[in-house]
């Protein structure tokens, strides 16, 4: 789930106006979902989100089973479930209801029977032991409640080979995204992952206000769920 938490505050820490819906402030957050599907599907947002690039650096297969947690409106979603093919699966995981409402109609709508809706909490992505092979997480690391713990966990849902990728904006001032202050590091997100039982595999820098990081488990993960 993207969150910021309202339009002003967006527009105050870096969201430049002409990047936002005409019209769109939410006072609370969350409180009108239409709101922030429309953020979240603004046309203008391909032009610094680049998915394009973002999904060819994940190097994925046909037939890859993608978790994309905290997929809000399904941005990415629908974009894995195409990239994966119809023998692979893309779950679109977020904890609010009228989210994962909005992705059950989206995917009925460009017609991907491999794009997955599904509620979870805070706490628990609700996938299934050993079912995915990607975990992809975009501006999302830093809602996570507890992230050590939950990403401790989910070491769990992963296949053997499975990795996790985040994407988050650069911990400092740019033109464009959130203050500095509603940011993690790269190097917070890497001692964090290497915490939770991670190493980093892959460091990359082709977008413009976001770093991209890949993680594999342990070698001795395994051993402290049997």
């Amino acid at each position: 789930m993207l969150v910021i938490v309202n339009a002003e505050n967006a527009v105050k820490g870096g969201y430049r106006k002409d990047y936002l819906p005409k019209g769109i402030v939410p006072k609370h957050e969350m409180d009108k979902s239409e709101n922030w599907i429309a953020i979240f599907e603004h046309p203008r947002r391909d032009e610094w989100q680049e998915p394009d690039k973002v999904i060819e650096n994940m190097k994925l297969k046909e037939g890859n089973v993608i978790a994309d947690i905290g997929a809000g409106s399904g941005y990415f979603t629908r974009r894995l479930a195409a990239a994966v093919g119809p023998t692979g699966k893309a779950f679109g995981v977020d904890i609010e209801p009228e989210l994962v409402k909005y992705m059950e109609e989206d995917a009925r709508k460009v017609n991907l029977k491999n794009y997955i809706p599904k509620l979870a909490t805070m706490a628990d992505s609700g996938l299934e032991p050993h079912s995915v092979d990607v975990v992809f997480i975009c501006l999302t690391y830093h809602h996570i409640e507890d992230r050590i713990n939950y990403m401790n966990k989910l070491k769990r849902v992963l296949k053997k080979g499975g990795r996790i990728i985040i994407v988050a904006f650069y911990k400092k001032r740019m033109d464009f995204g959130p203050p500095p202050d509603n940011k993690i590091s790269e190097e917070v997100t890497i001692e964090e992952m290497k915490e939770a039982g991670y190493h980093l595999t892959r460091r990359l820098d082709f977008l413009r206000y976001q770093y991209f990081l890949e993680f594999e488990p342990d070698a001795n993960y395994s051993e402290r769920f049997k």
